[in-house]
């Protein structure tokens, strides 16, 4: 049985270093992601995804901010360019930012004018990484593959994300590139790729993981693993799927933590063969996988989840624990989207406990969470909630505030809910989702570091909030 939802604490709201990273009405931001040097807790490096479509550009009539296909702008595949990511590094604990020199394109890939889908980690030595979809982002190029030609490429700072290393490919395919890093191990995970996204077969080696437009494309389409030491020298692309039957791909997003040198991921499936394939059980099926090896063997295990809840939201967060061994955390919405259910495991997904249900306000819809543990095992949980209860009518939007709260015992109880942002920020109702996919949270030892899209300024914005875990309240038995 599902634990009560975590009660509100009735507080004023703190006054954490909430800063606007982009400033800058002139673009629109999201997708941000934040890491933090475990050598020098004050180094941050901050990367958002970047695109000319504004409210400005969109009232002008401007061509590329025309909306085509349904929502998005014509820039989108008419201008190289049009969405590209931005580094911002910070050396006062995110008090004060400045945004560096990108690192560019692989070499010999000039011609790869467009970047998305940002992502930041960090290595146990205080090294950075970053990845980002480099793409040829054009009406062209679709019509000459039938897909988005381009890579993964990954970057790399020495000097806390000052200068940054000529990218490389990681090999695997665009679309949604995540990162971890193991700290026990320094090994570092990149996972892309998914099934047909729009048409788009973005899941499938070849011009879509090389940049190569001459590249033979693969019969296979689902997501990849690769694995480094270094950020240059990856390993062989390996699929979630794990090989056996073609055509079950293992999830569209797999989000993916590592600790200890285990790596786990999630997936939901609705087919009932990919239930079986994967943990002979009936469609729905939740799934959590670990791998010690990067991906070249899989454990499969399924999560009791409930088959309403299984695909709440398009997600599965999962979080591996630093300080326990076999330890990981899974989050999804409930069936109602109101309440976020945690469940939890101490032997790499054989067992589950939970779930634990964590919310501000059971009647109102939440978006956009994101979890993490910190390297001493305190696991941070934040969302978007909307501020009025019930589903926006078509061409509306709620205001929403961004929430956060921790739980000190693997995710079996968690703080009240803490509201993060000083004041609700309501959406464009035509906004796209490409460029506010997700917001996100990550921990150091003292502090939690929230990160979401705020529309307060008049754009969508890159904010950022640092919160003292000791300023999390818990409830009293």
């Amino acid at each position: 049985m599902a634990a009560p939802p975590a009660k509100v604490a009735a507080r004023a709201i703190l006054r954490p270093t909430q800063v606007d990273v982009t400033n800058d009405m002139t673009h629109r931001y999201g997708e941000a992601e934040v890491a933090v040097n475990p050598r020098d807790p004050k180094n941050l490096v901050y990367m958002a995804m970047q695109e000319h479509y504004t409210y400005a550009c969109a009232a002008a009539g401007a061509p590329q901010c025309q909306l085509v296909f349904g929502a998005a702008p014509a820039g989108y595949l008419d201008v190289p360019g049009f969405i590209k990511d931005k580094v911002y590094v910070s050396f006062d604990g995110g008090r004060t930012w400045e945004n560096v020199a990108f690192p560019g394109y692989p070499r010999g890939h000039a011609d790869l004018l467009s970047n998305s889908d940002p992502m930041v980690t960090v290595a146990p030595n205080g090294t950075f990484f970053i990845a980002w979809d480099d793409l040829h982002l054009s009406a062209s190029a679709v019509a000459r593959l039938g897909v988005l030609d381009g890579g993964i490429a990954v970057s790399k700072s020495t000097d806390g994300g000052r200068t940054w290393s000529r990218p490389v490919f990681t090999g695997t395919p665009t679309d949604r590139p995540f990162l971890a890093t193991d700290l026990s191990t320094g090994t570092i995970y990149a996972a892309s790729g998914s099934a047909s996204i729009e048409g788009l077969e973005s899941g499938r080696l070849g011009p879509t993981s090389t940049g190569n437009v001459n590249a033979p494309v693969s019969a296979i389409d689902d997501r990849w693993l690769v694995a480094s030491k270094d950020g240059v020298h990856w390993s062989t692309p390996r699929r979630f799927g794990g090989g056996g039957t073609p055509g079950f791909s293992a999830g569209s997003l797999g989000m993916l933590s590592a600790a200890q040198g285990i790596l786990g991921t999630a997936f939901s499936s609705t087919s009932p063969g990919a239930c079986q394939f994967f943990v002979h059980a009936q469609a729905p099926c939740t799934v959590f996988q670990t791998t010690r090896n990067a991906g070249v063997t899989w454990s499969r295990h399924a999560v009791p989840v409930p088959s309403a809840s299984s695909a709440a939201g398009g997600f599965l967060l999962v979080a591996a624990d630093p300080a326990h061994r076999g330890r990981f955390a899974l989050a999804l919405l409930n069936p109602a989207g109101t309440t976020l259910l945690v469940y939890r495991t101490a032997d790499a997904g054989r067992t589950w406990s939970g779930p634990t249900s964590v919310t501000d306000n059971p009647a109102t819809l939440k978006s956009k969470p994101w979890m993490a543990f910190s390297p001493s095992g305190v696991l941070g949980l934040m969302w978007l909630s909307n501020t009025e209860p019930g589903t926006p009518a078509a061409g509306e939007t709620f205001p929403r505030n961004t929430w956060a709260a921790i739980s000190r015992d693997g995710g079996a109880t968690f703080s009240n809910p803490l509201q993060i942002s000083t004041g609700a920020s309501q959406p464009d109702p035509k906004q796209k989702v490409g460029t506010t996919d997700f917001d996100f949270i990550t921990l150091d030892r003292s502090t939690a570091f929230i990160l979401w899209d705020d529309w307060r300024p008049g754009e969508a914005s890159g904010f950022f909030s640092a919160v003292a875990l000791a300023d999390f309240s818990f409830p009293r038995h």
